[in-house]
């Protein structure tokens, strides 16, 4: 099968070259790449019938000549921060100052097909633990907020909570139980339990499993369930990222949860019984390893005292915003932002 073509064109010589190294190192031996930075080369290469599958251009070198080719994605690259589609409905206009993931992400969102098949093969899905030593940290607005921005950014993501009494519904706008018909489903616990489960999920951005109506217990299956859930989710490669939020507390579920995760976000705040608890799981978890667990300090107070501690190092801090904020104002803070930009 052959690889698809994609073209870079701009007179701006190392701005462009950051945007091809961008796709060297995601897609490298996946797609035909052609740099353009000459107007007079762009003028003689485009004389003759051409054919793409992606066109990235510059707004200097752009006119609507470029249409007659058989290009099946033009990007405009933008002087000014004025996104979406132009008055011409066939080419799409990127702000050429963003930064260059977003760009490449929303080329690769946008390319759909083109790139689904290509990127198959390169990355397995990515489970991103969420999961907090004290109760009340904010685990789960976190999580939501990462799993939305995650989405914004052309990745297919998939959010599951995993805690016995779920509230992340209160969040979202559809806010209906499972069915019996699921509950059954997750008791049987077959090899098929994700495809089974496939009708049920819901989408508001990202894709996310609705809550039981009561706890594991009550409905007669066990937590393991999940796990058995979560491998063949990833396993499918219907998801980039799948996002667990885990409530507080330490046990083999949790331990097994950590171990399946390509990445652990542990929540913690400021204050003195939160560090006490998140120093106490790490007399029990090994989170040595950087490139595995990211400290979050969540609801930040600038105003207030901060607690430190020398047993762990926050790399992330997501500021206090009184409780009142939506998951869309709280995924525009620094915090969240700078999360997402860790990881996607």
């Amino acid at each position: 099968m052959s690889r698809p073509t994609v073209i870079l064109a701009d007179a701006d010589e190392q701005y462009i070259a950051t945007l091809e190294m961008k796709f060297l190192e995601e897609l490298y031996e996946k797609v035909d790449l052609v740099v353009i930075t000459d107007p007079a080369y762009f003028q003689t290469f485009f004389s003759t019938p051409q054919k793409a599958e992606i066109l990235v251009v510059s707004e200097g070198f752009y006119d609507s000549s470029l249409k007659r080719h058989d290009i099946n994605h033009i990007f405009l690259l933008a002087e000014q921060p004025a996104g979406g589609t132009t008055e011409d409905l066939a080419v799409d206009k990127i702000y050429k100052y963003t930064s260059v993931k977003e760009i490449f992400n929303e080329i690769v969102g946008k390319g759909g097909s083109i790139f689904s098949a290509e990127n198959s093969g390169k990355r397995e899905t990515e489970i991103i633990l969420f999961y907090s030593a004290a109760g009340g940290a904010g685990t789960t607005s976190l999580a939501l907020a990462f799993a939305d921005s995650v989405s914004r950014n052309y990745k297919r993501v998939l959010y599951l909570s995993v805690g016995s009494v779920p509230s992340f519904q209160c969040c979202l706008k559809g806010q209906a139980f499972l069915p019996a018909e699921a509950c059954r489903i997750f008791r049987d616990n077959t090899a098929r339990i994700y495809q089974d489960m496939k009708p049920y999920l819901r989408n508001e951005g990202f894709t996310y499993l609705p809550p039981f109506h009561a706890t594991p217990g009550s409905l007669g299956f066990k937590r393991v369930s999940y796990l058995n859930f979560l491998d063949a989710a990833k396993g499918s490669k219907d998801f980039d990222y799948i996002v667990v939020d885990a409530e507080s507390g330490i046990d083999a579920f949790r331990a097994a949860l950590i171990q399946k995760a390509s990445k652990v976000v542990i929540v913690t705040q400021q204050d003195t019984l939160s560090i006490a608890k998140t120093e106490f799981m790490l007399r029990n978890i090994d989170c040595r390893d950087n490139e595995k667990f990211v400290f979050v300090c969540n609801k930040y107070n600038r105003s207030s005292e901060a607690v430190q501690s020398s047993q762990y190092l926050v790399s992330c801090y997501v500021d206090d915003l009184d409780g009142k904020c939506s998951i869309a104002e709280l995924e525009k803070t620094d915090g969240v932002q700078r999360l997402v930009y860790q990881f996607v």
